[in-house]
């Protein structure tokens, strides 16, 4: 999980770019959360903050102080995650099957 924390409003519309370019991964997710709002799962400083939280060690969040490119913001959750990119679930029902 990939939160990124933001001043209200939001000037940052690079996130919803980094959230469209893992849409279809299920094992990122990609938060925005307005820090001035709301309680954020670690001390925000600055704005905008980009923190990591790997699968399997949530416990030991990375904050991201790289260059606000979607492409190196991209690039920094791909070097950090834990699991292997997996396919979203299929949003629309199964066609039901007769098995007599």
């Amino acid at each position: 999980m990939c939160v990124c924390s933001y001043p209200s409003p939001c000037p940052c519309d690079q996130y919803d770019t980094l959230g469209a370019e893992f849409a279809e991964d299920s094992n990122v997710v990609i938060a925005k959360v307005d820090a001035t709002e709301n309680d954020t799962p670690a001390k925000v400083e600055g704005f905008p903050t980009l923190i990591f939280y790997p699968a399997g060690a949530k416990a030991n969040p990375i904050t991201y102080d790289g260059d606000r490119s979607v492409e190196a913001m991209a690039a920094f959750i791909r070097e950090k995650r834990q699991s292997a990119p997996a396919a979203k679930a299929e949003t629309e029902p199964k066609e039901a099957k007769d098995e007599l």
